[in-house]
Order: C-alpha cells, then structure tokens, then sequence
C-alpha cells in the first residue's frame, strides 16, 4: 500500500491479510480516508502491523474521485520516499475533505498546486510585478516568467513568458476565484509549470480522465 503520512512522508507497506473479510482491515484501508497506523520492519520491506479510522469521508466519486488520484500522482512525481512535508500534508488532507464535501473540484485542485509548488521550492510570485516591483494590478496584463515571477506587457510579444490576467494572478494568491476566465487562466499557468517541472512527463491520471471523458 501507499502511504502519505504527516511525520514520515510517503512510503510503501505490506499489508499482509488485508484482502480478507475475516481480518476486519479490508473495511478500514480504503483509498483517500484518514487513518492511524503503525508499522515494523526494514525500510525496504516494512510491515502494517495496526489500523485505526480516524474519520471516515463520503466515498469520493467522478471527478473527485480523479482529482484525488491526479493529487495523489503529483505527490510521488514531486516527493523523495520518506521526506517528512508536514505543510503540504496538511493541505491534501484539507483538499481530500473538500472533495469529500463536494465543493468544487478544480477551485481545490488550484490550491493543491499552488501548495505543492510552494512546498517543494517553486512558490509562485504573484503580488508584484518582477520588473518594475509595482503591485499587481487587477486591470493589466502580464506574462509570466517561471525563473522570476509576472512582468506587466508592454504591448510585445513573448514566447519565453505566459500571458496571465492581474486579475487572475490576485486570485491565485488569495485563493479565491471570482470567475471562470480566473479560474481557466490559472489552471493553465499552474498546468504549465507543473508540467515544467517534471520535465514533460505525463500525468497517467490526467490521460485516463481524458479518455474517460471522450468514452462517456
């Protein structure tokens, strides 16, 4: 099993038994609930040996349910095995529980990102511009640059930065989405230097909701 923990990272077990009804562990490790458990072994092979709920959530479907798994692909493609990131824990506990509520699925996956990148070192920039320091405005326009944050457009074309709204760029950082044309913009900044970051790999989760969708 795969495990995400608060102190330890995430991390591999063996679950022995756990497919078994009689056990009583098949009903408790169940994807995406929150859990207390201990271990024993070697780092290469260690063993569950204790489960307990600590709360149990709604059983996450549809688009929650690939959003977790899009969250949870990003945290191993992001993460060493067994570094402890207490925050970014932190913030996919709380984006499992809103999916569990039902709120809105990509307002969550937006603040998921921007935790991510800002745990493991790539924080965005987002309150001023990187050229002339002035404050974002709501009304301009900028492109963003990954190495050093938005600069304001002068009416130029820039194939290195990513056109971005100032509007969009206050509610990435406010983490509050006034309207869809925010709420699209960041998802494609945030996508982009995701994508930067992994160096072009593709995200399994993302092409299998993709051809999801075009089945359905």
């Amino acid at each position: 099993m795969d495990m995400f923990t608060r102190e330890y990272g995430r991390f591999r077990l063996l679950a022995k038994g756990a497919r078994r009804q009689k056990t009583g562990q098949r009903a408790i490790l169940q994807s995406f609930q929150p859990l207390s458990i201990s271990w024993s072994g070697k780092r290469s092979l260690m063993t569950l040996t204790g489960t307990e709920a600590l709360q149990t959530y709604p059983r996450l479907k549809h688009r929650s349910l690939a959003s977790a798994y899009y969250m949870s692909e990003l945290l191993f493609k992001f993460l060493h095995a067994n570094d402890s990131h207490e925050v970014l824990f932190e913030a996919y506990a709380q984006a499992i529980e809103q999916l569990a509520g039902n709120q809105e699925s990509e307002t969550v996956l937006r603040g998921f990102e921007c935790s991510l990148l800002s745990e493991v070192g790539y924080g965005l920039q987002l309150e001023f511009d990187a050229s002339s320091l002035l404050p974002i405005k709501n009304d301009a326009h900028y492109f963003y640059y990954p190495e050093k944050g938005p600069v304001e457009i002068d009416g130029q074309h820039d194939e290195n930065g990513l056109a971005v709204s100032g509007r969009t760029l206050k509610s990435l950082a406010a983490r509050q989405f006034v309207d869809q044309g925010s709420l699209k913009e960041s998802k494609h900044l945030l996508r982009h230097l995701l994508a930067r970051q992994i160096a072009g790999r593709s995200l399994n989760t993302r092409e299998v909701y993709t051809q999801m969708l075009k089945l359905k």
